[in-house]
């Protein structure tokens, strides 16, 4: 079986990621839809991220933020510069997802998925 990897990309500017370079491991969470404020403290420049976060570790020893719609734990695999951002590949060692709607950030606003086909005849 191929390994699981998932990969994440931040810019070179930032500072939160710099404090993250070394770590061993990360873990990517899926914020769901009733989650904006979380998303615009953690995007805003210069300010306390944790400040009123809930927060447990991952198995891996990362944040998973409370409400998280999903979690996906990784041990870092390698590092690529592409442009001005960095992208790191992460060894999936764990993940765990919850039944909902991921909140989506898209061409600078939030958007909603429109419903499934499935949520809307179980809502019938």
């Amino acid at each position: 079986m191929p390994a699981r990897v998932a990969t994440v990309a931040a810019s070179k500017l930032s500072k939160s990621y710099a404090q993250m370079r070394g770590a061993r491991s990360f873990c990517i969470n899926i914020l769901a839809e009733d989650q904006r404020r979380i998303c615009t403290q953690f995007a805003r420049s210069g300010s306390d991220k944790w400040i009123d976060v809930a927060w447990r570790l991952s198995p891996g020893g990362s944040p998973i933020l409370e409400g998280a719609l999903a979690w996906i734990d990784c041990r870092r695999e390698v590092e690529h510069e592409a442009g001005d951002h960095y992208l790191t590949i992460g060894r999936i060692t764990g993940l765990k997802a919850h039944s909902g709607r991921p909140l989506l950030y898209y061409r600078s606003d939030y958007a909603v998925l429109p419903a499934l086909a499935s949520e809307s005849a179980a809502a019938s």
